[in-house]
């Protein structure tokens, strides 16, 4: 059974995008699904689901998913893979399912239709902050359906805006922050990679989720910005994100020839500075390894390194006290 959610009729979009238009809070959360070899790249992609969310609602819209939710049959597939063991390649054979067809779907231009008052109000004062995670592949792609324009905004991208608040984190992709803020994992077959062969009803959970955890990350972070007094730097990049999408949709001109210059000027000036590192640190190391960098710096003069004292010491550096699950952080401040 499909949820309800899902919207397969005009009628039934209309009032969402009616009841999305008069939410007084002000926010909406969207996301693109595109399917086919070119979906990373927005000015030739074809987008197959659109997902909305704001206050008190969500809409997961379909407009080209090619296969049903219920396995019906399975079938073999031959796919080629590396042989790591022999070299090359070898074919395979794979069981694969066969899914029921797909639920009937409205037209794509249609649908664009409907949500144009959504995304291009009228009047300003109906102008919804547009949030998404990695926004600017989104606005990018859902402006060839407009006629190239990029919805007005403003805009906020979840992941810049976790970041300005947090900038120490490792990775700022949605699925680790739900998972690792608000305790919730999805997406563990990577559906959003290639949509269309994944079942009907895990792509709409997964959109659901994609456009619901960066409306719960604005509402969270947004007044962190004013406390932090970020309040300039987060305008400065919201600012960024349509210049950027519109890049993604037109490109930029490259000066192919200054280009080649540069990079023979560059390759004799990183070899100058290579050699001068190696005549600091005494010896030559890949200095694009972070563990032999750490060595050279952070090691005993006995075992080649500069004795550095790091202000801060990772679990994992050398010559940390290794210390029990229990022990506490004091006790190895105390040890040093």
């Amino acid at each position: 059974m499909l949820s309800s959610n899902v919207i397969l009729t005009p009628d039934k979009l209309v009032a969402a995008v009616d009841y999305m238009r008069h939410e007084p809070e002000g926010i909406l959360s969207f996301d693109m699904e595109t399917s086919g070899p070119n979906r990373g790249v927005p000015f030739c992609n074809s987008a197959s689901w659109m997902g909305l969310a704001v206050r008190g609602k969500t809409a997961q819209i379909p407009f080209g998913h090619p296969i049903g939710t219920r396995i019906v049959d399975w079938t073999k597939e031959a796919r080629v893979q590396q042989d790591h063991k022999n070299g090359g390649t070898q074919t395979r054979m794979f069981k694969v399912p066969v899914y029921e067809p797909p639920p009937r779907q409205m037209d794509r231009a249609e649908v664009f239709d409907i949500l144009k008052p959504l995304f291009f109000p009228k009047r300003k004062d109906e102008a919804k902050v547009l949030v998404g995670s990695g926004l600017q592949f989104d606005l990018a792609t859902i402006a060839k359906y407009y006629d190239d324009e990029i919805p007005p905004g403003p805009h906020c991208d979840s992941i810049v805006l976790r970041w300005l608040v947090n900038e120490n984190r490792k990775r700022y992709g949605l699925k680790y922050i739900t998972k690792d803020i608000y305790g919730f994992s999805y997406d563990d077959e990577e559906v959003g990679k290639c949509v269309e062969k994944h079942p009907f009803s895990k792509v709409a959970h997964y959109l659901h989720c994609d456009v619901v955890y960066p409306l719960a990350e604005y509402r969270k972070l947004r007044p962190e910005i004013e406390r932090l007094e970020l309040e300039r730097v987060y305008e400065l990049e919201m600012g960024l994100l349509p210049v950027l999408a519109r890049m993604r949709l037109t490109g930029m001109r490259v000066d192919r020839p200054r280009l080649e210059e540069m990079r023979a000027d560059l390759s004799v000036r990183i070899e100058q500075q290579e050699g001068s590192i190696y005549s600091a640190a005494g010896q030559k190391f890949n200095i694009n390894a972070p563990r032999a960098k750490q060595k050279v710096l952070f090691a005993p003069k006995s075992e080649g390194g500069q004795a550095l004292r790091p202000w801060k010491l990772t679990d994992e550096a050398p010559g940390r006290p290794r210390t029990s699950a229990r022990t506490a952080p004091s006790a190895w401040r105390a040890a040093r």
